[in-house]
């Protein structure tokens, strides 16, 4: 039983892992707004519109980051915490990018993997889901901006564009997920059956020694 068990327990401690990893990931997104913002380097990010909010909003994403991680190690809240973790996610990024439109591109970018990490962790349909919600905020903002009368270095077409690939995105990462969980539920389906076999072997070998 054994074997049976370390082959299980290998492939059930992967979604583990995968969430530690998108978790490490997002702090490592949060470190690297935080020591660009703070730091001599923040030349880099342009002339903020809202650096107050900016602040703000950078200061409480590398702690809810942190916070996130070290609740990681519970596979047992594997969605919750990617669901939360991303929609917080999606919030952040629409919120810096009112407050430092020149640093829009670079967080699209790095918005556009936590996308298809949910999407590939999450039900297909949550993950879509979040696919929606990121294409719907970066429209969403857009516009709030362009009625407030609010200088916008973005052009429509290139929204629309973000927007059209977060949904793509996220719709091929569910695809993805779902597939490699079935693959999951086949393989522990056959560690089960090798255990079996495994004890029956025994039981057997044990019988003719008898």
């Amino acid at each position: 039983m054994t074997q049976g068990t370390s082959i299980i327990a290998k492939f059930e401690s992967a979604p583990g892992r995968e969430l530690y990893f998108f978790s490490l990931y997002r702090v490592l997104e949060a470190g690297i707004l935080a020591g660009l913002l703070f730091s001599p380097l923040s030349g880099l990010l342009g002339a903020p519109r809202a650096p107050e909010l900016a602040t703000v909003v950078t200061g409480l994403y590398l702690t809810f980051s942190v916070v996130v991680l070290l609740l990681s190690r519970r596979e047992a809240w594997l969605v919750p915490l990617v669901l939360v973790g991303t929609c917080v996610d999606i919030l952040v990024a629409i919120l810096i990018t009112y407050a430092l439109p020149e640093a829009t591109a670079g967080i699209a970018m790095m918005l556009l993997f936590n996308v298809a990490a949910a999407a590939l962790l999450l039900p297909v349909r949550l993950g879509i889901g979040i696919a929606m919600l990121a294409a719907a905020s970066v429209l969403v903002e857009f516009f709030v901006t362009v009625l407030g009368k609010t200088a916008s270095e973005r052009s429509v077409a290139e929204v629309i564009m973000y927007s059209v690939t977060y949904l793509a995105v996220g719709y091929l990462a569910s695809q993805i997920g779902q597939r490699a969980r079935s693959s999951q539920a086949l393989a522990e389906q056959r560690g089960v059956e090798v255990a079996n076999l495994f004890e029956i072997n025994e039981l057997i070998i044990r019988r003719m020694r008898t």
